[in-house]
């Protein structure tokens, strides 16, 4: 969950995570392990009157959402848009 961020930002970073796991290799005696990282992306602007439980749910269902389609990605929450 990225909070105070833009969602092209928040994707971003999710970005490089999943490519930096992506990049890790770790040797045993008998193979190579290499590893995934599926993430879900939810940006949120704080205000008082918001469900921080909506803000998690909207994290938690981008997140199947990545797993769904295949693992190893990152898939964001739709945007909202801010009401003022």
């Amino acid at each position: 969950m990225f909070i105070g961020m833009l969602p092209a930002q928040a994707l971003a970073i999710a970005e490089q995570i999943r490519e930096t796991v992506a990049g890790l290799e770790v040797s045993t005696a008998d193979e190579r392990l290499r590893f995934t990282i599926s993430i879900g992306v939810a940006v949120w602007v704080p205000d008082a009157l918001d469900d921080k439980l909506s803000f998690s749910k909207a994290a938690d269902e981008a997140l199947y959402k990545a797993k769904a389609m295949g693992r190893n990605r990152v898939c964001s929450a739709p945007i909202e848009p801010v009401t003022v």
